[in-house]
């Protein structure tokens, strides 16, 4: 991402990197992405979250998702569950970029992926390109300490599926987070408009390990902490502290905005359709769910990184 000095944007600074193109105004945000455990727990609708994740990633950028590229790596389609993962998942990955309006433009295939009689997990890699008519409009993840942190989007999570059900219980069990097409659809536009109008400068979509997760990549972005009341969002999850925090969804994108403008993002949201619930602020040096628990910044920081050093 270093040759030729037109990343924007770098990898890990935000939901999608950006680039400029040179001798205009214009830059490109792309995204590869894919859930395979998702996939094999329901390949069509892994197909379909393939898509909108990669887009929304883009999306969380400023930038529109204009086209989708991909790599589809699967086992043996000899056999009858190969056939239908990848019939499934491209029927899913198809329904996605119809309703976005993001044409394949091109990919390849990687098949008999096996070892023995065991297949890998089935893994339409998805890329996404978007545009920025302004490179220099973009959101990354990183905000300002003293902004407000708005969730917009799906407030019902599950622990279907989930990263928390791999890597706490090792468990790949369960269905992936339904996706309501239509109200992707609204989360994303609602999203870019309020980054092309200037209201919002940080955002990030939540996905693999939930909420909480995504709330710490914003604290490990903006090297500062944050402090949440997620009292609502557990409400609407039957009460469940595990499904609010690490529960995964679609459509859904955490904002940070100043508390000058968060009237206007509520307003916003409202006319979309797209509810909206603030969280709590970027402020101090832990990470802090009122009431539930808290973890300093450097503890999270240092487990976050070290992660594959097991």
């Amino acid at each position: 991402h270093t040759i030729l000095s037109n990343t924007v944007v770098s990898p890990l600074a935000a939901d999608a990197a950006v680039l400029r193109i040179k001798g205009t105004e214009r830059g490109i945000a792309v995204k590869t992405d894919c859930n395979p455990r998702y996939v094999y727990l329901d390949p069509y609708l892994g197909g379909i979250h393939a898509v909108v994740e990669a887009a929304r990633n883009v999306s969380c950028t400023g930038a529109e998702p204009l086209a989708v590229t991909n790599c589809l790596n699967f086992g043996s389609p000899e056999k009858p569950e190969g056939y239908f993962q990848l019939q499934q998942a491209v029927r899913g990955m198809s329904a996605a970029c119809r309703a976005l309006d993001t044409p394949v433009v091109s990919g390849n295939v990687s098949l008999f992926n096996e070892t023995g009689n065991e297949a890998i997990l089935p893994t339409p890699t998805i890329g996404v390109v978007g545009l920025l008519e302004q490179v220099t409009s973009h959101a990354t993840m990183a905000a300002n300490a003293g902004d407000t942190l708005i969730l917009m989007g799906e407030s019902v999570a599950t622990l279907g599926a989930s990263e928390y059900l791999a890597t706490i219980h090792g468990q790949t069990i369960g269905a992936p987070p339904p996706v309501d097409l239509e109200q992707e659809r609204a989360v994303q536009t609602l999203t870019r408009s309020l980054i092309r109008e200037g209201v919002v400068k940080t955002a990030h979509d939540t996905s693999e390990g939930g909420l909480l997760v995504a709330l710490a990549e914003v604290a490990f972005a903006s090297q500062c902490g944050v402090n949440v009341d997620l009292s609502v969002l557990q409400e609407v999850n039957d009460q469940r502290l595990d499904r609010t925090m690490f529960g995964e969804a679609a459509s859904r994108i955490i904002v940070a905005v100043t508390e000058s403008q968060v009237a206007a993002v509520l307003s916003a949201a409202a006319q979309a359709g797209v509810q909206a619930f603030v969280l709590g602020n970027v402020t101090g040096t832990d990470l802090v769910v009122r009431d539930v628990t808290s973890v300093t910044l450097d503890a999270a920081q240092q487990s976050w990184r070290n992660g594959l050093r097991g």
